[in-house]
Formats: C-alpha cells, sequence, structure tokens
C-alpha cells in the first residue's frame, strides 16, 4: 500500500512541474498586430505569454492607451 502510494505521489510530484516548465517556457511566436491604424504614436510592446491572457490584456491595454 506504501509503496504504490509513494508512487503516486512521486508520479504527480514530476508531472505537475514537469507540465509547468513545458507550458511557461515554450516559445510562442505571434504576428504583429496593429492596434490603432489613425493613432497619434507608435508603441512596440513585448511580452511574454504565460498560461493565462492576463498578460496579454495588460499590455495591449497598455500599448492602446499609449499609442493613442
Amino acid at each position: 500500500m506504501s509503496l504504490s502510494v509513494f508512487l503516486v505521489i512521486l508520479l504527480v510530484g514530476v508531472a505537475i512541474p514537469g507540465y509547468l516548465e513545458y507550458s511557461v517556457y515554450r516559445e510562442v511566436s505571434a504576428p504583429f498586430e496593429t492596434l490603432k491604424d489613425l493613432g497619434t504614436k507608435n508603441a512596440q510592446v513585448i511580452y511574454i505569454a504565460g498560461l493565462t491572457d492576463f498578460v496579454k490584456n495588460v499590455n495591449y491595454t497598455f500599448a492602446d492607451a499609449s499609442a493613442g
């Protein structure tokens, strides 16, 4: 019983950090996007995508306000 519990804990302890390591540090390329064609300024924003779209939303809001 204790060996199987240990193996399950070991499997979970290796699988979850492995998945997080892969999903956070994988390279994702995205095309250039123009947010405001009629804006008076230009802003180039480079961000590192995370597990959620929170960072993208914050950066797009910043770029939208900067290029206005």
